[in-house]
């Protein structure tokens, strides 16, 4: 299993992202699965904030700006 960085833990460790897990995930790069070498199986990813709850959320944005208008429009 390859890991990520320096470090021999797993992204999806480091990150907690658990089998099962309901996630969104905003602004994702183009290569952002490619980083994952034990993405766990059956978590649902979501890339648009409804009323459902998550377990986990990655928001990758630029400035502070950015992030204060996907808040504001969600």
């Amino acid at each position: 299993m390859e890991t990520a960085g320096y470090s021999k833990t797993p992204l999806a460790k480091k990150l907690g992202i658990k089998e099962g897990h309901v996630i969104l995930v905003v602004n994702e790069p183009k290569h952002y699965m490619s980083l994952f070498s034990d993405f766990p199986k059956d978590t649902i990813r979501k890339k648009e904030l409804d009323a459902e709850s998550f377990d986990y959320i990655h928001i990758f944005v630029q400035n502070h700006s950015e992030l204060t208008t996907i808040i504001q429009n969600k």
